[in-house]
């Protein structure tokens, strides 16, 4: 259950972090970034884009003799640019294209969410899980325009179960 109260505890943290953004959506009104805990709920999407998101995930758990801990995977998505969904965007005096502002918009989110994140008091998440450095973003290479992705792994520490011997056992 630890890493699934992490994950909900740093979903919170983000939705407040990002608040107020509102990016381009595909085929709609801008819209504010939508941030989901483990998966994409499909009902949420029979009328509308997923598209600006950021999925908060578990990665992977490692137990070591110093302690447990939690990858957490931040998957990002925005929507490119000014005239992204009426293909190409727009040609420039310069012969060069404007591919709009989703690039930045992806670099953007990323960036206030790991500022925000090394902002925790004590870098410390909900007083329960602390943040182990380095925190790792990653845009994806050649970029699908008109959509934008880009990776984060955060590493917490997470509780680790005590270790109780019982008496008579490695009795000689």
């Amino acid at each position: 259950m630890t890493p699934t109260i992490l994950i909900h505890e740093l979903a919170e943290e983000i939705r407040k972090s990002t608040a107020n953004f509102i990016f381009q959506a595909e085929y709609q009104e801008d819209k504010k970034v939508s941030v989901y805990e483990g998966f994409f709920p499909e009902e949420n999407f029979q009328n509308e884009t997923y598209l600006p998101f950021i999925v908060v995930e578990l990665r992977g758990v490692t137990d070591t003799d110093e302690g447990s801990f939690a990858d957490i995977g931040l998957m990002f998505a925005t929507y490119g640019g000014e005239n992204a969904k009426y293909g190409g965007g727009r040609p420039l005096r310069s012969g060069f294209r404007d591919y709009g502002d989703g690039w930045l918009d992806l670099h953007n989110l990323a960036e206030t969410v790991r500022q925000d994140i090394l902002k925790l008091p004590s870098r410390i998440l909900a007083n329960k899980f602390p943040v182990v450095m380095p925190i790792e973003y990653r845009p994806q290479p050649n970029q699908p325009y008109p959509f934008f992705f880009g990776d984060m792994i955060i590493t917490f520490e997470i509780g680790q179960p005590v270790l109780h011997l019982r008496s008579g056992i490695n009795e000689f």
